[in-house]
């Protein structure tokens, strides 16, 4: 009966110990993500945007965002935003964003377990491979960068993997079926999910896979995008286009290639690579799933793909830790009678990850800096100029239309009506395309909240215009931070 009862301890820890991990995570990031919202960190791009839309869905609203000037359909497919509607209805708060976001990655954990419990045959071993995935600066910074719903990819990418590979075909097309509903690009990622089920899996199963990826893409550009757009071009176009305009050169002049040869590209690769060692390029199958997203964000003029620092690396993440899993599973059997050697090559790991930790991530989840502790110890602190900000916020009402600055967007985006400054007085990255007010704002702004970012041009022409013709009143100035009220 003690024996029992001992193995059944045994069996549970795993599961106990992985489950402690995901908490940890989830409670330190949400932390530190509640911290950069709470001192004004995040901004209307992208926290406002997907704030005052997924607001909008828990109120049963058409989720036009007038932060973006778009409806959040259009934007990018991203249809599964409304998991997060209801979360509106237990906090009515964007903190609550930040905290479904650090829980999202934390799911994560869970399919990496059970593939690396698969593969090395050991229900201990996949630990630390987990821990060396909240380790990861990629994934801190796909955390900490306001907050983005793809951020459900990485937990669907590694189940629809792990049910693929488990031959359990009716999960593995539901978790199929929920990443194209959230983002575009992620149909590279099921093409090349769908090559690797024909070559390794199951031919139907990847064939099947394939058109519904080529399916999809019809339906995203001659069903949904005009549904929403009419006759207007979408506004992402140019920036595809802009890939295929540069692969088309690539096939036609392979030599151009070596153009995506810069610093920039170098230390990208580096920095999602050495983290983790280096190893998953010994498991060039499974790493090759990762190819389709590292590539878009290579070939893309879009300055921002170049870097982990943004939430570009969600499509590469998980492939990155499964190829991880996988080439170690290589190593375990190639070394099954060199214990010590596989053992080095585990310690070498877990060097690289503690250095990429520190080196490459961000300062604030460093396990070298200890920052997690000072921000517990002020998280109720607050400088002259937060408390302006605070202030300030508190003297516009809930119904009320505002126009605020960027950093100001965030904390007043559950409302039908937020404008970033100095829209709708002036366009500033607002509908399709830039200088044409598609669809065309409201201009009876109630109040117009600033601080001290506007532009000389927008102080003349704009701020001081509306209190020198008496449309505004100063009601409000603290600290560079002040308010403009509608007197007509």
């Amino acid at each position: 009966m003690e024996k029992k009862f001992i193995k059944k301890k045994v069996h549970f820890l795993p599961y106990f110990i992985l489950f402690s991990m995901m908490v940890f995570y989830t409670t330190v990031l949400s932390i530190i993500s509640i911290n950069y919202y709470n001192r004004f960190y995040f901004s209307a791009f992208d926290l406002g945007i997907f704030d005052q839309g997924i607001w909008l869905l828990s109120r049963g609203e058409d989720p036009f965002v007038t932060v973006r000037g778009l409806h959040l359909f259009v934007d990018h497919i991203q249809f599964t935003t409304i998991f997060f509607a209801p979360l509106y209805w237990l906090w009515d708060d964007a903190r609550v964003l930040l905290i479904a976001q650090s829980f999202v990655l934390s799911l994560g954990a869970i399919p990496l377990f059970l593939i690396g419990k698969e593969k090395l045959k050991n229900q201990f071993l996949p630990l630390f491979f987990v821990l060396i995935y909240f380790l990861y600066p990629a994934l801190h910074y796909l955390n900490l960068e306001n907050f983005h719903p793809v951020v459900l990819a990485v937990p669907f990418l590694f189940f629809a993997f792990y049910f693929l590979t488990k031959r359990k075909f009716l999960y593995y097309f539901a978790f199929v079926f929920l990443l194209l509903l959230t983002r575009e690009e992620l149909v590279l990622s099921i093409l090349a999910l769908g090559l690797y089920a024909f070559f390794f899996c199951d031919k139907k199963v990847g064939i099947v896979t394939i058109v519904l990826g080529f399916v999809w893409l019809f339906i995203i550009f001659n069903v949904i995008f005009p549904y929403y757009l009419g006759n207007y071009p979408h506004p992402n176009i140019k920036r595809g286009g802009d890939v295929l305009e540069r692969t088309k050169n690539f096939l036609l002049n392979p030599i151009e290639i070596l153009t995506l040869n810069t610093e920039e590209n170098r230390q990208y690769i580096f920095e999602l690579l050495f983290p983790i060692g280096f190893f998953p390029i010994l498991h060039p199958q499974t790493s090759f799933l990762a190819l389709p997203a590292i590539m878009l964000n290579l070939i893309t003029t879009w300055p921002y793909a170049h870097s982990i620092r943004y939430h570009y690396t969600y499509a590469i993440i998980p492939f990155m830790f499964i190829s991880l899993v996988y080439s170690f599973s290589f190593l375990k059997y190639f070394l099954k009678k060199k214990k010590f050697l596989f053992n080095t090559f585990l310690t070498t790991l877990l060097i690289f990850s503690l250095i990429g930790n520190i080196w490459i991530g961000p300062e604030v989840t460093s396990i070298k800096s200890g920052a997690i502790i000072e921000i517990i110890k002020r998280f109720g602190e607050f400088n002259e100029q937060e408390k302006a900000r605070y202030m300030a916020i508190s003297i516009i009402p809930k119904n009320a239309t505002v126009s605020a600055t960027y950093l100001f967007v965030p904390h007043l985006s559950h409302r039908k009506i937020i404008y970033m400054f100095p829209n709708p007085f002036k366009e500033a990255y607002w509908g399709l395309e830039f200088g044409n007010f598609t669809p065309p704002p409201l201009k009876d702004v109630d109040y117009i909240l600033l601080d001290d970012t506007p532009n000389e041009f927008e102080k003349k022409e704009i701020i001081n215009k509306l209190l020198e013709n008496g449309t505004y009143s100063k009601i409000f100035e603290k600290e560079n931070i002040y308010i403009l009220k509608r007197m007509q």
